[in-house]
This record gives C-alpha cells, sequence and structure tokens, in this order.
C-alpha cells in the first residue's frame, strides 16, 4: 500500500520528480556564483564575461530540453489529470515565485542584517516537498540549510548584500546538483525505466 502511494505520489508529480532537469541549472548557478564573485584567477571580464553566461545559459536550456526526451525515452509520458494542482500553481506563481524574487530584491537592495531570502526560500522549498508528494526528505535539509543561512551576517561571518548573495547563489547551484540526482534516484527507484519490446 505506501509503495502505491508513493507511486502515485510521483506520477502526479511526474515532471517535478525529473532530477536531472535541475542539473544544468545548478551548473549554470555555480558559474554566475562565480562570476558574481570575481576572483583573481577568473579569466574574463566585461562583455566577454556576460556573452559567455548567454551562451552557458542556451547549453543550461538545450540540456534541460535533451534530458526531458531522456525522460520520456526511458520512463515514458504521464498524462496529468486537469485542474489537478490548480491551487498549487497559483499559490506557486501569485506568491511563492514573487516572495523569492522579492526576498533577493531586499537582500540586494536594502542589505538587512539577517539574510532574508534564506528565510523565505527556506519556507518555499518546504512547500515544494509538502505539495510535490513528499518523501524526498533531501529537501527538509535543504529548507533547513537555507533558513540557517539567514543567520549568517549575524554573527560577522560575511557582509550582508553582494556578498551574502555570492554565497547563496553558489550554495543553490550546489543544491540543484545535488538535488537533482537523489531526485533522479528516487524516481528511478519508484518508476523503473520502461522496456523497449524486442
Amino acid at each position: 500500500m505506501q509503495d502505491l502511494e508513493r507511486m502515485r505520489a510521483v506520477t502526479e508529480n511526474y515532471f517535478l520528480w525529473q532530477g536531472l532537469r535541475l542539473v544544468p541549472f545548478g551548473l549554470m548557478g555555480i558559474f554566475y556564483a562565480i562570476q558574481l564573485a570575481e576572483p583573481a584567477w577568473w579569466p574574463l571580464r566585461g562583455v566577454s564575461n556576460e556573452l559567455i553566461l548567454v551562451a552557458v545559459l542556451a547549453v543550461t536550456f538545450a540540456a534541460f530540453l535533451w534530458i526531458g526526451r531522456y525522460y520520456d525515452r526511458n520512463f515514458g509520458k504521464v498524462r496529468g489529470l486537469p485542474g489537478r494542482h490548480v491551487r498549487r500553481d497559483a499559490i506557486k506563481w501569485w506568491i511563492a515565485y514573487p516572495a523569492m524574487a522579492g526576498s533577493l530584491a531586499v537582500d540586494g537592495l536594502l542589505k538587512p542584517p539577517v539574510f532574508f531570502s534564506g528565510l523565505v526560500w527556506g519556507a518555499a522549498v518546504i512547500s515544494y516537498w509538502a505539495s510535490t508528494g513528499r518523501g524526498r526528505r533531501h529537501y527538509l535539509v535543504v529548507a533547513a540549510l537555507f533558513i540557517a543561512l539567514a543567520f549568517v551576517p549575524t554573527l560577522d561571518l560575511l557582509e550582508p548584500g553582494k556578498p551574502m548573495l555570492t554565497l547563496f547563489t553558489a550554495i543553490l547551484g550546489g543544491v540543484y546538483v545535488l538535488a537533482g540526482i537523489l531526485d533522479h534516484r528516487e524516481l528511478v527507484r519508484v518508476l523503473r525505466p520502461v522496456q523497449e519490446e524486442e
């Protein structure tokens, strides 16, 4: 019975369990964090830096689409029930995403002594975990990590503003890579790849 419930949770949220789709975005986040940090060893500056970022963005989206075809080929397609996630989608687009973007703006412009984005993004991750079938406990660890980051400036470990946003971007990139791999492993465990008929 528990396996059936887990399978239902995965198939109802199939797109959001296709973890390998997250990996290219995580790598892009790490790349962007390096650009933000502007380390002395980084060879790119100015316009070339921006052009490379555009190229990385294009490669990221191409990889995202290619990975989607991999999932279709190996696990099949799942057709969602119309109207199944209307409430979740409304909350996501009208509350969660604006709050997440707004928190980054607050931290970048106002530089509060508490890293506001850590609290908001931590709450958003918990909401994501709860609304997509639960089960993937690594998202609870991610939420705790983001919430803990909120207090880094209060400990005088890093200044508010750009330094904290740079650290957060790097950690977010790493989280996307690791969570994506763990999501994929869970998907493979619950839904075995389809076998092609000979």
